[in-house]
């Protein structure tokens, strides 16, 4: 290819640049927002959290117990020390707030050589704790 052929096509193709430029943006800018209004939910995120009551119940010592628990909105919680878990203590110890505690037996109501019962007033949570002598 020749000097002279070289630099003409050269011009002309930064003529045709010149001339096409803001075509070829304008062109590709609607073909890229038509893209996106055929295909608006092609691209998607979904994050689902589940947060559920739940309890855990332990001895710190012989005379303290440790409880963390997280409670449904509205749901309160009930400590009273039984050998079964069938009926609530009418002065039952309650815990209407989810968190940690440490509460001392002796605020539980109940016979002190029993276990330790918790239940949820939604009937989400159940859980029965022996004494320390009944895990022995």
């Amino acid at each position: 290819m020749s000097k002279s052929l070289r630099d003409w096509l050269q011009t002309r193709k930064v003529q045709c640049l010149q001339h096409l430029g803001p075509k070829l943006f304008l062109g590709l800018g609607l073909t890229l927002c038509g893209m996106l209004a055929v295909f608006p939910d092609s691209v998607s995120h979904m994050l689902v959290v589940q947060v559920r009551p739940e309890a855990a119940l332990s001895r710190q010592g012989e005379g303290t117990l440790l409880l963390k628990i997280r409670l449904a909105p509205g749901a309160r919680a009930a400590l009273w020390r039984a050998n079964s878990c069938g009926a609530p203590d009418p002065t039952e110890y309650t815990v209407v707030h989810s968190g940690i505690y440490a509460i001392p037996l002796s605020e539980i109501p109940g016979p002190s050589d029993t276990g330790t019962c918790l239940a949820s007033s939604d009937g989400a949570l159940a859980i029965f704790l022996p004494s320390s002598a009944q895990a022995r």
